[in-house]
């Protein structure tokens, strides 16, 4: 399931922006993924956050769009990460929990946004839209 598509030298010149996807949930990847490669994107996807670390070393990308509940590592605890070393990475949170407060702290933590599972894909492109401007 994982894949890399660009380099750290530059942008892949393809689509309208390089998306990291992480998720541990593989049909929430596939769904993300096709419905992002349909819009344009350029979309990488793991289902571990510790690749999708080694992943942004080696690649340049836009938005990393990370699940908060992941064995191993947090949505928070690589939100965290991305900010400190990645700082130019736009995050989208996405969540099965409709907690107000979590929201809030991914928030004040430096993500972008959110987004509540489950989520169509309209909003999915929304979201995504509007931090790629």
């Amino acid at each position: 399931m994982e894949q890399g598509t660009g380099q750290k030298n530059g942008h892949t010149g393809r689509g309208k922006g390089h998306i990291l996807v992480v998720d541990d949930e593989i049909e929430i990847l596939k769904f993300i993924e096709t419905v992002l490669k349909k819009n344009g994107y350029s979309v990488t996807v793991t289902h571990d956050a510790f690749h999708a670390l080694n992943l942004l070393e080696k690649n340049d990308f836009d938005i990393a769009i990370t699940d908060l509940k992941m064995p191993q590592m947090s949505g928070v605890e690589l939100l965290e990460i991305i900010k400190e070393k990645y700082p130019k990475v736009k995050v989208l949170i996405i969540t099965a929990s409709a907690r107000t407060d979590l929201a809030i702290k991914c928030i004040e933590k430096g993500a972008n946004d959110y987004l509540i599972k489950p989520f169509t894909l309209n909003q999915l492109k929304k979201k995504v839209e509007s931090l790629v401007k």
